[in-house]
């Protein structure tokens, strides 16, 4: 997956989780437009997109992209991006406590959302209003300048098992691949913060066979991570995904990293 909309995938999520904090309501459980203050970070030293969330609820509702304005202030922000999103599912269990009668019974959830992606390329403050039906909001975005949410990131076997932390020193985006020359026993994945950030989502993923293993705390965040994996092979490729969150101010950085085995196919 594309290392920028997998960001813009877990930035969305966090976005969802955090919207709260700075929003008015319709009647619970309908449609909730963002109205409060919305703080990010540009995603490196020279600009790039960042997202932002307009309105989310549990009913279908139209924001038309057209109603959408950007005041850009001194932040340069534009809108590059536009999605509607539509999450639902529906299911049918079966079950016998019994063992004579069979009950059925029948799930379904649904949740709507639409955000956009505002390329900024310097700090300051901006406004986006929109519409919902003809009812109008207006979302201040404060941008602030980048900033390397890493203190230290190793993983054995790979950068030499040294941190690895100034691979985004300007840039969330890591200034290169990650290689991985031999097979490496008992690998640890371990992620230290920079000073007034904190842990929200921690991972590694194995291209080549799907396994996965990840940690995570979204409420609180996690000051630290040590997460065991075992055993890397040269022969497959990897990857590294960090959600970070700032302890003043609950923006969201995310970086992802790309380990190429040597012997990969």
């Amino acid at each position: 997956m594309n290392r920028t909309i997998k960001r813009i995938l877990a930035i969305t999520c966090v976005v969802v989780l955090v919207m709260s904090m700075s929003m008015s309501a319709f009647a619970a459980g309908t449609v909730t437009p963002v109205t409060g203050t919305q703080t990010v970070y540009i995603p490196s030293s020279s600009g790039g997109s960042v997202n932002i969330g307009l309105a989310y609820g549990t009913k279908s509702f139209t924001i038309n992209r057209s109603s959408v304005k950007v005041t850009a202030g001194t932040t340069g922000a534009k809108m590059v991006g536009f999605a509607k999103r539509n999450n639902s599912y529906s299911s049918n269990y079966q079950y016998n406590y019994s063992g004579s009668e069979w009950t059925t019974e029948s799930y379904s959830d649904a949740d709507y959302s639409y955000d956009i992606n505002l390329q900024v390329s310097a700090k300051g403050t901006a406004k986006v209003t929109y519409k919902i039906g003809s009812t109008s909001y207006t979302t201040s975005v404060k941008v602030l300048a980048y900033t390397n949410p890493v203190k230290s990131i190793t993983l054995n076997g790979v950068y030499s098992s040294k941190s690895f932390a100034s691979l985004t020193k300007s840039s969330i985006d890591p200034s290169k691949d990650l290689t991985l020359s031999t097979k490496t026993t008992g690998a640890r994945l371990k992620v230290t913060p920079a000073s007034g950030w904190k842990i929200a989502y921690a991972s590694i993923h194995d291209n080549s066979s799907g396994m996965s293993k990840s940690i995570s705390s979204w409420n609180k965040g996690l000051s630290s991570v040590s997460l065991y994996w075992g055993t890397l092979y040269a022969s497959h490729n990897y990857s590294i995904d960090i959600e970070y969150i700032n302890t003043s101010n609950g923006a969201t950085m995310s970086t992802y990293y790309s380990v190429f085995g040597k012997y990969a196919s």
